[in-house]
């Protein structure tokens, strides 16, 4: 065969860019006026024919089993051909610039199938794609990568490569067919974020990630292909814009926009969303490869606990909390909020499945935490002083004797009031504290030991009982201990002596539990019945219901979407105005809940006014050396580097590492606001204040 002319192929490679660029709708209508010869019309329709909303090296994998045989429609090669040192069987995959021919090597005492890639006779000016993948497949040797095995030209002249061939089926096709449930996905998934590392730790990013592209043999083992418009991290030559699949395609890619290791984590959270629930986050066939496309990334998707179905034998609430938030947190429009390549990725999904705190939740759960304590004002200040203590270094840290009298001594000229719930916790921990010697005592191991007892001490005086766990639920949920907690306040419930009072207090911290578990449906119904309880007088009650509208926006979020969950904020922003007055800490904490809910919903301009009038309440009252003070610092920082208003960002973001460091002194949590002060600083064109700065 002759290659394609070059004055030819420019004719033709034009109208397909301008074709390609056009939304579907509109193609027709382009093609029929185009002024081009027959012959190149011909050409493009067949190349357009071949297109599936993606102009990728394939629209489908090559060892695709089970597929129809793309030679009934058209085959550059007849069976029998020899290429190199091998021997075409059939075509097994094609796409607008490439075929895939099952071929074996001829001449040969033993037998070795390959997949054998040429780029489409029509596409031979793009010979570079090619020569550049048999490049960086060339050092990429990883068992979870489709190996090369040879390479050269055709007869034709057509650069060829042989790659590993491998009999299975693509990765989401494979879990459907096998219906795999959760854990089995995810062991794949690991399996497809270590090739991907590997090829990271090898400086290539391969652009171009999806199931098509991710083979599962019969073992189960994945294997990845085409690495068509890979690139070298350092190598920014070859636009790959074109060829792109938009689908699961990165905004930068859309906007031409530096490619980072963070373009395939984007990839790979579309991917990760397609596992979990049998869709894509976004659908954007027919959208034009240009700026339009972008708007669809406006406007954050559904969570996959919250989209209509999920897939497989996976149950909704397995996906709420932890895998929303990994998920969300690859899917960020902004590469540097993103995770920051496959391996980290991967190792939060670690930690949820080892019950480990995961870095997508950030500070959220703190947050809630916070605000738990902040609601139960019985027994707060011998619950924040003890925590104080905590929170210097008593949690799982040996407690000496004396340290323990210390900090009890502290703890005692706090105390205005000697109830019984205070007088409790320090007795409590008086006692960890005396009898702990030389052996290490962890406050957990307190808190457990004293939820044993309470039963059995406060039998006869089931009021003091119910404060009681209150307060030392409260504590296990600000340790984030929700195995600790939901003992503790089940116990409580089930108790039939205990006052309707102290049930519905008790009633809303299960459910705070229960939320955080994954269990929505049973925390709106606890709370549910609290809120009923306290409705029954409710002036007398009025405090209660106002501080419960945060946990009921929480509950909405989960279940019905942000616009409800935004809407009980604002009526909460106004209940806690008529209440507690603009200039009080619990107003102060509904306005940055009211804008982290803003945020999330792309509403940027009022999630930045919410922060600004939270922060003027911190400091009206005189709570700006405070934790609620930092947290509403830090997303008013974050919104203003999302508003590209970088000076602003980083004397926000200067502030509030400044106010952390005071609080807390030095911390891997500081360390990270730091790392990000660095990146607004290199963001605003100041690279060597940035290298101080990350340094």
């Amino acid at each position: 065969m002759t290659t394609v002319d070059d004055a030819h192929w420019a004719e033709t490679s034009a109208l397909f860019d301008q074709l390609l660029d056009t939304p579907l709708g509109a193609r027709d209508a382009l093609f029929q006026r185009a002024k081009a010869s027959p012959e190149t019309k011909r050409r493009v329709a067949q190349m357009l024919a071949t297109l599936d909303d993606t102009s990728s090296f394939l629209d489908q994998p090559p060892q695709l089993q089970g597929a129809t045989n793309p030679a009934e429609e058209y085959s550059s090669l007849a069976s029998g051909t020899a290429v190199g040192a091998f021997v075409v069987e059939r075509l097994i995959g094609r796409g607008g610039m490439g075929e895939v021919y099952l071929a074996h090597r001829s001449g040969s005492d033993f037998s070795q199938h390959v997949a054998l890639k040429l780029l489409r006779p029509e596409a031979i000016s793009n010979r570079v794609q090619l020569e550049n993948e048999r490049r960086l497949l060339a050092g990429l040797d990883h068992p979870g990568i489709a190996r090369l095995i040879d390479g050269g030209l055709a007869t034709d002249g057509r650069p060829y490569m042989a790659m590993e061939y491998v009999a299975g089926q693509d990765l989401v096709s494979y879990t459907a067919t096998h219906t795999l449930d959760l854990g089995a996905r995810l062991a794949l998934f690991r399996q497809v974020c270590e090739a991907v590392d590997f090829a990271h730790r090898n400086l290539v990013v391969h652009r171009d990630l999806k199931p098509a592209n991710i083979l599962v043999d019969s073992a189960g083992r994945v294997r990845l292909l085409d690495f068509g418009i890979a690139r070298l991290i350092d190598d920014a030559s070859g636009s790959t814009q074109a060829l792109l699949t938009p689908e699961y395609a990165a905004p930068e890619q859309f906007e031409g926009a530096p490619i980072t290791l963070a373009t395939d984590v984007f990839s790979l959270g579309v991917v990760l969303y397609q596992l979990l629930t049998g869709a894509r986050p976004w659908n954007v066939g027919g959208l034009s490869l240009g700026g339009n496309a972008t708007r669809r990334f406006s406007a954050p998707p559904l969570p996959p606990s919250a989209t209509p179905a999920v897939a497989g034998s996976i149950r909704r609430k397995e996906l709420q909390g932890d895998l929303d938030a990994i998920v969300m947190k690859a899917l960020r429009p902004e590469p540097a909020q993103r995770y920051p390549g496959a391996d980290a990725l991967w190792r939060d999904i670690e930690r949820h499945l080892k019950r480990e705190p995961v870095e997508a939740r950030g500070d959220a759960r703190g947050y809630a935490m916070r605000r738990f304590l902040s609601r139960h004002r019985l027994g707060f200040a011998a619950t924040a002083a003890v925590f104080l203590a905590l929170a210097v270094g008593l949690i799982g840290t040996a407690w000496q004797a004396q340290e323990a009298r210390r900090e009890r001594d502290q703890v005692l000229q706090e105390m205005a009031r000697g109830d019984a719930v205070k007088n409790y916790l320090l007795l409590m921990f008086r006692s960890a504290g005396e009898n702990s010697a030389d052996e290490s005592t962890t406050a957990k191991q307190v808190f457990d030991q004293s939820a044993k007892r309470l039963a059995a001490e406060y039998r006869n005086d089931p009021k003091t009982y119910g404060e009681l766990v209150a307060t030392l639920g409260s504590l296990y949920l600000y340790m984030n201990d929700i195995d600790g907690a939901v003992p503790l306040l089940e116990r409580y419930m089930a108790l039939r002596s205990a006052p309707a009072a102290a049930r519905a207090d008790v009633g809303m911290l299960l459910a705070e539990a229960e939320l955080r578990r994954g269990n929505a449906a049973r925390a709106k119904t606890l709370l549910d019945q609290s809120q009923a309880y306290w409705q029954k007088d409710a002036a007398a009650n009025r405090n209660q219901l106002v501080s419960s509208r945060q946990l009921q926006a929480q509950i909405q979020k989960e279940q019905e979407g942000l616009p409800a969950s935004i809407r009980t904020l604002q009526r909460a922003l106004l209940e806690h105005d008529a209440y507690f007055g603009r200039n009080n800490v619990q107003t102060a904490n509904v306005l940055n809940s009211l804008g982290i809910a803003y945020q999330a919903n792309g509403d940027i301009d009022k999630a930045d006014a919410a922060f600004r009038d939270s922060w003027a309440v911190h400091e009206a009252v005189g709570n700006v050396r405070s934790a609620a003070a930092l947290l509403t610092l830090g997303n008013w920082a974050t919104v203003a580097y999302r508003k590209n208003e970088y000076d602003r960002a980083e004397k926000l973001l200067i502030q509030a590492s400044s106010l952390r460091k005071e609080l807390y002194g030095p911390s891997a949590s500081l360390a990270a606001m730091q790392a990000n002060l660095g990146k607004i600083i290199l963001r605003a064109k100041r690279p060597r204040d940035a290298l101080v700065q990350l340094e």
